[in-house]
């Protein structure tokens, strides 16, 4: 829970750091995870602010406010598989000492895969609790305190493919484990013990709450607000 005013803040010292989320969701190919006009603030450009001249810390990529909540939103490429066991070619695999395909090609290739994935993962946490120290240590202390219920969220785009996303949705409604290997559950697996912890004092501390979705899903939702707030105007 926030309990300080970090969005009014944020409107009278960060205009220069709102940048539109195509821009923020740069991959490093330089293509967008989601295609956005829409702008968040630069949590990136926020850090540097506050460490100059100093190791600035990892953070998440965007800053985002609503009436209830303080998100962080983290953008994050590589977890698409566009090679599976089902696709995979064996002549890709052919050893040029025995002329022959190496057996042993596919598991080496699938223990690199899930070991690139860990690391995908240890990043998005790492940033996760970074981004939470900088709130807490830099930010908070310059705000105003608030009475309002503010939730500090922290959601998680990442490229993954329309099954991942549908076989997440379809076990969550099941409440079952998605199969192995689901990016977005395991995800939100190695995150979770980041929300809702106690100190000493019964104090929560870390995120209220943590998602995590596929860049489309991501994208509908920001439609769905759009079109939520056209139809009160």
């Amino acid at each position: 829970m926030v309990t300080k005013d970090v969005q009014s803040y944020a409107t009278d010292n960060w205009r220069q750091f709102l940048k539109p989320i195509s821009e923020l969701s740069k991959t490093g190919k330089g293509t967008s995870l989601v295609e956005s006009s829409e702008e968040l603030y630069s949590f990136d450009d926020i850090c540097k602010s506050f460490y100059k001249n100093k190791k600035v810390p990892t953070s998440a990529d965007a800053l985002r406010f609503t009436n209830r909540t303080v998100e962080f939103v983290e953008f994050k490429s590589g977890f698409e598989q566009k090679i599976s066991k089902n696709n995979f070619d064996l002549g890709k695999g052919t050893c040029t000492i025995l002329n022959d395909i190496c057996k042993d090609f596919w598991s080496c290739f699938s223990k690199l895969q899930k070991a690139n994935r860990k690391e995908l993962i240890y990043a998005i946490r790492i940033k996760a609790l970074e981004s939470y120290i900088t709130l807490e240590k830099q930010i908070l202390p310059l705000c105003q305190d608030t009475t309002a219920d503010v939730k500090l969220k922290l959601i998680v785009v990442i490229d993954v493919d329309a099954v991942d996303s549908m076989e997440d949705t379809l076990s969550d409604l099941a409440v079952k484990e998605p199969p192995e290997g689901n990016s977005i559950s395991d995800v939100r697996k190695a995150l979770l013990r980041l929300t809702n912890l106690h100190d000493a004092d019964d104090n929560t501390y870390l995120y209220d709450c943590i998602e995590v979705l596929s860049a489309q899903d991501y994208l509908n939702r920001l439609k769905a607000k759009n079109n939520k707030i056209k139809s009160l105007v």
